[in-house]
Formats: structure tokens, C-alpha cells, sequence
């Protein structure tokens, strides 16, 4: 399994908790930034009251008050509040992106790692069958020559212990192989537990 840089760091959790880490850092310095802008803002009341202890709404008299306003705010100097804040935002951002870089780079190394090591547990369980079989072709031929009666007893029990022994190596290639895969399956995100 090949993948470029990108699909595989697409589905790894850590990456993407990293990129959003990124984004929110990114938008805590633009706030950060708006500190030194103007601001204008709006408001406005509407109100109608009433005061009575007779509870008869009908006979009340509803006056009526209402007014609306224009704030305009022009940050001039607030003891370097806001360059001090502009400067961690910064600092803040340029730290996630080196870690989110630090990330994606042992994502990348972890994932070229894992498929080397799935190439050689490919090729050991390959050497293995070929074992298997040779070991089989030894077992049938010392069991032929101990039924003719040219080897003894032990030879066979040595044949049958090295075809026993290829097949155990055979399913520790086998299983080797699998839970390679299954690593690197996670590692590229594809595979969550």
C-alpha cells in the first residue's frame, strides 16, 4: 500500500485535530488584531411601564419612552494591551503550526515505516511457505526411506519436528504480516479503535 503524503495524513485524527488547532489560533489572532480597530455601535431601548396596585390593566395609563443612541470608540492607547495580546496570538499560532508540521512529519515517517516493515513481513512470510515446502518435500522423503527401511525412527522424528516448526514460522509470518497491516491501517486513520 502506497499512498502519497497527503492521503495518508487525510484520515490520522491527531493531523486533524492539529490543522484545526491551526485554524482556531488563526482566528484568535485576527481577533486579537481587531482590537486597534474603531468601533461603532447601535443601540436602542422601546419601553412602555406602567404604575398601579390596583390590578386594572384596562384603567392604567401606558406611557411611553423609547431612545437610541450611537457609541463610537477610537482605541487610542490601552497600555499595550493589545499589542501584548496581538504578539501571544502570534506566538500562540506560529507554536500550533510547528507542532501540526512536527506532527504531520512523524505521521509521514510512521506511515513509510510501517509499509517497509509490511514489504519485509511480506517477503519473510513468503521465504516461509517456500520453507514449508521444502521442509514437506524432507518430511515425505524421509518418511518414504524410513517405509523402505534405509533411516531410522529419529531421522523421521527430525523431519517431522522441521516441517512442524516451518509451519509455525509460517503462521508467526503469517500473523505478522496481518497486524502490520492492521498498524498500518490505523496509522493512516483509516482504522480507529
Amino acid at each position: 500500500i502506497r499512498l502519497t503524503d497527503e492521503e495518508a495524513l487525510a484520515n490520522r485524527p491527531d493531523v486533524q485535530q492539529g490543522r484545526l488547532a491551526v485554524t482556531a489560533h488563526m482566528s484568535l489572532l485576527k481577533q486579537s488584531r481587531a482590537l486597534r480597530l474603531p468601533t461603532v455601535s447601535f443601540f436602542g431601548s422601546y419601553q412602555v411601564q406602567a404604575q398601579a396596585d390596583d390590578f386594572q390593566f384596562g384603567n392604567y395609563n401606558w406611557p411611553k419612552t423609547s431612545f437610541v443612541g450611537l457609541q463610537a470608540n477610537l482605541p487610542l492607547f490601552n497600555g499595550f494591551r493589545a499589542k501584548s495580546r496581538i504578539q501571544q496570538s502570534d506566538l500562540s499560532l506560529k507554536q500550533s503550526e510547528a507542532t501540526l508540521r512536527q506532527v504531520q512529519e512523524n505521521a509521514i515517517t510512521e506511515n513509510i515505516a510501517l509499509q517497509n516493515e509490511l514489504q519485509g513481513a511480506i517477503k519473510q512470510a513468503r521465504i516461509q511457505e517456500k520453507t514449508v515446502e521444502a521442509a514437506s518435500l524432507s518430511y515425505q522423503m524421509t518418511h518414504d526411506r524410513y517405509q523402505n527401511g534405509l533411516s531410522s525412527r529419529i531421522e523421521l522424528s527430525d523431519a517431522e519436528l522441521s516441517l512442524t516448526m516451518s509451519r509455525m514460522n509460517q503462521l508467526n509470518a503469517t500473523y505478522r504480516v496481518l497486524l502490520t497491516k492492521l498498524r498500518l491501517e490505523q496509522a493512516m486513520g483509516v482504522l480507529t479503535f
